[in-house]
């Protein structure tokens, strides 16, 4: 091979490899848009069923949706640079946070509309995590701590409370008229407003600028433009006693070379050698952009086996079945670089029984035992039954209970057992002995 030759093939190597990594990245929304703007620009690429590929392009996508029932289209907010989602993310990192709760967060954040608001009751996260009314809660009153002010709200009346709460110096009237009076408020009716309340007008115009310092869609700061949705990448469905994954894009139109131009370059000998030349490149272009779409599929399709192998108690259990898993641990399983499990997790979604979630919630953290990393809770629950069985008259220390987790294989110091003990509500040794 000459030195030349090589030197091109190496360019067209790095340039698919570049093309191959992009896509990879990409969020299925996005790989639509794309595969749509390589239609426009490359001739020799086609539909297989142009028909269909049109009518998935046109499908009209829901504004709302019951989240007890998967679907294939989620709202998600569309941003220039840092979404909401992402920003509510980060402020997460900053708090120390039990890892469920940090699961259920990530959950609910998945799940806000473009306006920031909630549309899931208490119940509808139990029943979707298999979590405990508490532990809903808690992850819903954190959410709504969160900037900005008024996320995670259900309502209008109620996103602007979560605001008015914040404010320096509380106003009884601006809180009311939320509270009771916003339609009269919307409709102008100051005076009779004025009148139910028992105020001077003057207090209910004061209250109502209050008002408007609030922010009624905090989630649009994050969206400028239009509302988008998410697409989920894979579908996880129970057949037997086995959960089983399958790629949405399986079911889209196929993306292939125009026969047209095969015949073209194949018989065309009165053309100019500028335009086979262009055909042959444009070909080159597209089976590159097929390999690359076609490598994504599988890559996400494997990954995704792995974490719904390994997250089977999950899905069958909820969020106390989650495990504690890394990106290593897949690379590891599917044979990958590190990075490249990065990116195939990334802005991905998969639709399962229990909803719609981020790839990135199933990698909760844990401690390391003898048998791999252990979620946390799971910890806790047996630092619970030693407790529940010890004697009353000689009860655990946290060394001792920590010693008895070592001889299970969990490796754990005698601050974290504290820690953990606290978080459960458990007194200490001293305060639990029985006279």
């Amino acid at each position: 091979m000459s030195q030349q030759l090589e030197q091109r093939l190496n360019l067209v190597l790095t340039a698919e490899l570049r093309q191959a990594i992009q896509i990879l990245q990409f969020s299925t929304i996005d790989l639509v848009g794309f595969i749509q703007e390589q239609i426009i620009e490359n001739p020799v690429l086609e539909m297989h069923d142009f028909d269909k590929w049109l009518e998935f392009l046109n499908s009209p996508l829901p504004n709302h949706r019951e989240r007890s029932t998967p679907v294939i289209y989620d709202e998600i907010v569309d941003v220039q640079s840092q979404s909401l989602a992402d920003y509510l993310e980060q402020q997460l990192h900053y708090l120390d946070l039990k890892p469920d709760i940090y699961s259920i967060c990530i959950y609910l954040i998945g799940n806000l509309d473009e306006r920031g608001y909630l549309d899931l009751t208490l119940q509808q996260i139990c029943n979707h995590l298999s979590v405990s009314l508490a532990e809903a809660s808690e992850a819903l009153h954190l959410l709504q701590s969160l900037e900005p002010a008024g996320i995670g709200a259900s309502s209008l009346e109620e996103c602007l409370m979560l605001q008015l709460s914040r404010k320096t110096k509380q106003n009884e009237t601006a809180n009311r008229i939320v509270q009771q009076y916003l339609l009269e408020l919307a409709q102008g009716r100051l005076s009779m407003i004025a009148k139910h309340l028992d105020v001077e007008i003057n207090e209910v115009k004061e209250a109502i600028e209050i008002i408007r310092t609030c922010q009624p869609r905090p989630g649009l700061l994050y969206a400028p433009h239009s509302t988008q949705y998410i697409l989920p990448d894979v579908t996880v469905e129970k057949k037997g006693d086995q959960f089983q994954v399958r790629s949405n894009e399986r079911d889209w139109p196929q993306l292939r070379i125009s026969s047209r131009y095969r015949q073209l370059i194949r018989t065309a000998t009165d053309q100019p050698i500028e335009v086979i030349q262009y055909v042959k490149n444009q070909i080159q272009s597209g089976i590159g952009l097929i390999k690359g779409i076609e490598q994504r599929r599988n890559t996400i399709e494997r990954v995704a086996e792995v974490i719904v192998e390994y997250q089977q108690d999950f899905f069958e259990h909820g969020i106390a079945g989650l495990k504690p898993l890394t990106l290593k641990k897949v690379a590891e399983r599917v044979e990958l670089h590190e990075s490249t499990v990065s990116r195939a997790t990334q802005h991905k979604y998969v639709q399962t029984p229990r909803g719609i979630f981020p790839f990135r919630f199933f990698f909760p953290s844990g401690i390391a035992s003898d048998q791999g990393m252990v979620h946390t809770e799971s910890i806790k629950m047996e630092i619970k039954r030693l407790i529940t069985n010890e004697s009353k008259l000689r009860p655990l220390s946290d060394q001792k209970i920590g010693q008895q987790l070592q001889h299970l294989g969990i490796r754990i110091s005698r601050r974290t057992v504290a820690k953990y003990r606290d978080e459960l509500g458990i007194p200490a040794s001293s305060i639990r002995r029985e006279a």
